[in-house]
């Protein structure tokens, strides 16, 4: 059964349409049965556009709707209705024949060196002295891009350091942008801005034209690029559902800013807006607090979480302790007691800021021999080693420059600067002019038996075998744990050889980010950082350091605002129990108190009886446990 906001949202047809979808109200659902009842009607699933933020995400909207499109007598193939952004950006540019390859796309690390190849040593004597690095060039074409504007103005914005250089940034992001046009290369923004601009040409047609209506999920995670090719999707009669929450906005550094889901009535004439606030995760008192926390953000729409079943529980805690490593201790007994009275390590989960902020509680964890599994480290699609690999395979099909220079970077005897004399002439299957340094021979002259030859897009035994046979004489000069790397290509390895053409895993490899299986995580705690528990739940939730300086961090780029919805996130994610955890000082041996985070002080306000307030005790006289409960009279 649906509740009436979420039926309103099911049977709305024509027209843009908001939906403020607050954490735990079933957006996912009422995605699903929508998109359900448009094929029940009769419109084809090929045309209803569904755009998710994760492959994960696709494949539970494609399941769930398969099942209700089950019950009602109708059957589909739902392979192809949508899927992320960027994998959908691409599977057009391929199908309009823009680009050709998976092989063609490089990431951060990829484009680091591309630009490296136009920094002289003034250059990098330049960049420090503004108080920048190679990778905040990276992210400030990133930002541009994504936040469409010229760098100029987000140099003003996020960079104002080096307002005085922004002329000679400009020219190296420019620089930049031109080498990988030459080499026909595209990163992940590229790709974006490429559709996008794909839409705006006559061409923009022939996708539109595909389309009766498009669904975004996860639209305050959108940044400005993502909505200007969402305004061309639906030109000319904008029925486009977007779903979202704007407590829940936390990738500014990404672009995607809050003010998006305000800014939808504007980009979106006439749109109407549906609240869904009836709340099926957590419990009353648990809401209570996630309302009172959000309730003095200046940038968000009001939203009331309520359960809607009406569920009671335990009232959420904050602990009170002397140290980060007492909190620890303190933290530790409640998930012992937690797992006493029956509630399973993989149903707890320790949030935090940043993972710095968990060290102590890992070291404790380790000592006490408690599995977890930690949310927020690298990926393994993201691993250096993984790229490596994937790199070389696309040496063997494409004219990427990036992946040689990646690929050279690993034998022992070239350097930075052979390698960008080599990378270009073999990428464009030349004799280099420069010297291969004697050491680098053997290892150069089997790299380019590999390469040369005619492989087939088909997974080949013989070609993946050399691959990884090249791969091992190289891994252990570049890691000194290259063992276990290995492992890892074994699995990469595995996966590749049952795929139907090494292009397309390449493209599922780079474009979709796999969330981990949570069957992973089934007999262990889980730590995590807040932004990588977004869109998961648990029974019990403990989030570590709420101290001001903690979240919000103090850093000059910190935007306030965006801190106090990342603690929101992180308290919405509790089902049952919430426990904040506050150190009242910095160290075991240092009297700076630690102050409790000014997010939480609003939720003594209206109180008929004033809380407790946190002494600043002797250390000797420190009592062990310090909880205050909150509840209305908080």
């Amino acid at each position: 059964m649906l509740n009436q906001a979420q039926s309103q949202v099911v049977q709305h047809r024509k027209g843009a349409l908001l939906v403020l979808a607050g954490a735990g109200t079933g957006k996912t659902r009422t995605l699903t049965h929508r998109f359900a009842s448009l094929v029940a009607e009769g419109v084809q699933p090929e045309r209803i556009l569904l755009l998710t933020f994760t492959r994960k995400a696709a494949a539970e909207m494609n399941e769930r709707a398969g099942k209700l499109l089950c019950n009602l007598g109708n059957s589909a193939d739902l392979q192809h209705i949508g899927g992320t952004f960027h994998a959908t950006a691409f599977r057009w540019l391929k199908r309009l024949q823009i680009t050709d390859s998976a092989f063609n796309i490089v990431d951060d690390r990829d484009c680091k060196r591309l630009l490296q190849m136009d920094l002289v040593d003034s250059d990098k004597q330049l960049l420090n002295s503004i108080g920048m690095s190679v990778k905040d060039v990276l992210h400030l074409n990133s930002l541009s891009v994504n936040l469409q504007e010229d760098p100029h103005d987000v140099i003003a914005k996020f960079f104002p350091q080096a307002r005085a250089e922004g002329n000679w940034l400009r020219e190296k992001i420019l620089g930049l942008r031109k080498r990988k046009e030459i080499g026909g290369l595209l990163d992940y923004d590229d790709i974006l801005e490429t559709w996008l601009k794909v839409l705006q040409s006559p061409q923009g047609d022939i996708i539109r034209k595909a389309y009766d209506y498009v669904m975004v999920d996860e639209y305050q995670d959108t940044s400005r690029v993502q909505i200007e090719i969402l305004k061309e999707l639906v030109k000319g009669h904008e029925n486009i559902m977007a779903v979202g929450d704007d407590c829940q906005s936390i990738y500014s550094f990404r672009g995607a800013l809050s003010v998006q889901m305000r800014d939808f009535i504007n980009d979106f004439k006439e749109a109407q807006i549906v609240k869904l606030e009836d709340n099926y995760r957590s419990s009353q008192p648990i809401l209570d607090a996630c309302n009172d926390v959000i309730s003095e953000s200046t940038e968000v729409y009001p939203k009331e979480l309520q359960s809607a079943d009406h569920k009671i529980g335990p009232s959420p805690m904050l602990i009170e302790g002397k140290d980060i490593n007492q909190v620890s201790h303190q933290l530790l007994d409640k998930i012992y007691n937690n797992l006493h009275q029956g509630i399973p390590l993989h149903q707890q989960a320790v949030l935090f800021r940043s993972s710095m902020q968990a060290l102590a509680l890992e070291k404790l964890l380790v000592q006490e021999r408690l599995p977890y599994k930690k949310y927020g480290g690298i990926k393994l699609t993201e691993a250096a080693h993984v790229r490596d690999f994937m790199s070389l395979i696309s040496c063997c099909f494409s004219e990427n420059t990036a992946a040689w220079l990646r690929v050279l970077l690993l034998i022992p005897g070239i350097g930075q600067k052979t390698a960008e004399k080599l990378a270009e002439p073999l990428a464009a299957g030349k004799t280099p002019k420069a010297k291969i340094p004697a050491k680098a021979t053997e290892f150069t002259e089997h790299l380019l038996t590999i390469t040369e030859t005619d492989w087939p897009d088909t997974p080949s035994q013989e070609l993946i075998s050399q691959c990884q046979e090249w791969y091992k004489t190289v891994i252990f000069n570049q890691y000194e744990d290259a063992s276990s790397r290995l492992i890892d290509i074994n699995t990469l390895v595995a996966q590749l050889m049952e795929a139907e053409s090494l292009s397309d895993f390449a493209a599922d490899l780079l474009l979709d980010q796999v969330d981990p299986d949570e069957d992973e995580f089934e007999s262990s705690l889980i730590l995590s950082t807040i932004h990588s528990a977004k869109g998961k739940e648990w029974d019990c939730v403990y989030i570590l350091n709420v101290a001001d300086g903690a979240i919000p961090v103090h850093r000059s780029s910190t935007n306030f605002e965006e801190e106090r919805r990342l603690l929101y996130v992180a308290m919405t994610r509790a089902r049952e129990q919430l426990f904040l955890f506050w150190p009242a000082f910095k160290g075991y041996q240092d009297n700076k108190p630690n102050h409790l985070s000014p997010f939480l002080h609003v939720l003594k306000k209206g109180s008929q009886t004033s809380a407790p307030q946190a002494s600043q005790p002797e250390s000797n006289s420190f009592p062990d446990d310090n909880i205050y409960v909150y509840d209305d009279n908080w």
